[in-house]
């Protein structure tokens, strides 16, 4: 009888221990990787987010650019991190979706490797280009690449990044030769395209959108299904006359597979309080992009099903294992 009741007593003892994981934790900084340079989406999504969180938390929320092969070896590194909370990525489209299929070696299971905290944000990418082209529609663009095939050239962010599909795609559904010039981030493409070095970048709406407010970008269409409340007046690359052309990215809150479920709730909470608020909306609206509203368990299928969708259009494109 002595021996249940002393075992009772430690379970008893041990219950509170992991209950209290909401309570205590944290203690110290929490590392928001983002796995691209300053200035990218991933960077601008994770400052909006880890500032408010900072606020409710009481502890600094370090955002942590770690930028390299299309956002996997940020990605890897959050992989490998301790399973303690203390460690997030802001996972996106590229890493978790297509760069497993495109890229030989990753260095994560973008299943296995992750546990879905909380659904952030999705929005098109906006062709783009350099106002000297001439070039004022995605048809006057076309006639030019195949006017001369693989002369213009389409910049991104690097190889398996949604920009890279851009060009990808558009070379495909628009039957025109483009040369893809691969950056190891989206913002180092703009500034060559500012330059006049390159002469298209399939961007994001957080990245490219502000230079087309100040002309010195034009926008030929965005990438969505429907024309983007940011840019109404913007036609999709549908409306554009390019058939089959839809593409989005998407951003979520990950953690290292293992770290508690206390903790992953309590996160998960906050961040799904933060994305609606008010000022959270508007700076996205400002960006171009709207809320992902997805529980995590969704959000997780949403990952899986991203991956399938991905895996094909790699291997209609041609293009794996680079």
């Amino acid at each position: 009888m002595f021996v249940i009741l002393r075992l009772a007593a430690l379970v008893a003892l041990a219950l509170p221990v992991s209950g209290a994981w909401p309570q205590s934790y944290p203690t110290k900084p929490i590392r928001f990787i983002a796995p691209f340079p300053p200035g990218g989406s991933s960077d601008l999504i994770a400052r909006i987010l880890s500032q408010r969180m900072s606020e409710q938390l009481g502890q600094p929320i370090v955002v942590d650019n770690r930028p390299g092969a299309s956002g996997s070896l940020g990605t890897e590194m959050s992989a490998r991190a301790p399973a303690d909370g203390y460690t997030l990525l802001l996972g996106s489209v590229a890493a978790l979706a297509i760069n497993p299929h495109l890229l030989k070696h990753v260095g994560y299971d973008p299943v296995k490797d992750f546990a879905a905290v909380a659904a952030i944000a999705r929005g098109p990418q906006m062709l783009v280009v350099h106002p000297s082209l001439p070039a004022a529609t995605v048809q006057e663009f076309l006639a030019l690449a195949r006017k001369k095939p693989n002369a213009l050239l389409c910049g991104s962010g690097g190889v398996g990044t949604p920009a890279h599909f851009g060009c990808e795609l558009l070379r495909l559904r628009g039957n025109a030769q483009l040369t893809h010039v691969p950056y190891k981030g989206t913002g180092q493409s703009i500034n060559d395209l500012l330059g006049a070095q390159i002469h298209s970048v399939f961007a994001s709406m957080p990245v490219g959108y502000p230079h087309v407010r100040t002309g010195r970008l034009r926008a030929l269409a965005s990438t969505s299904p429907e024309r983007s409340a940011l840019a109404p007046e913007l036609p999709t690359m549908l409306e554009a006359g390019v058939p089959g052309f839809v593409s989005e990215s998407w951003w979520g809150a990950f953690a290292p597979a293992g770290t508690p479920a206390p903790i992953l709730r309590r996160l998960g909470a906050l961040i799904a309080g933060i994305v609606p608020e008010a000022q959270s909306r508007e700076r996205f609206a400002a960006l171009g992009i709207e809320p992902l509203r997805m529980s995590p368990t969704e959000l997780a299928a949403w990952v899986r099903s991203e991956q399938a969708t991905y895996g094909k259009i790699v291997k209609d494109l041609g293009i794996a294992g680079q």
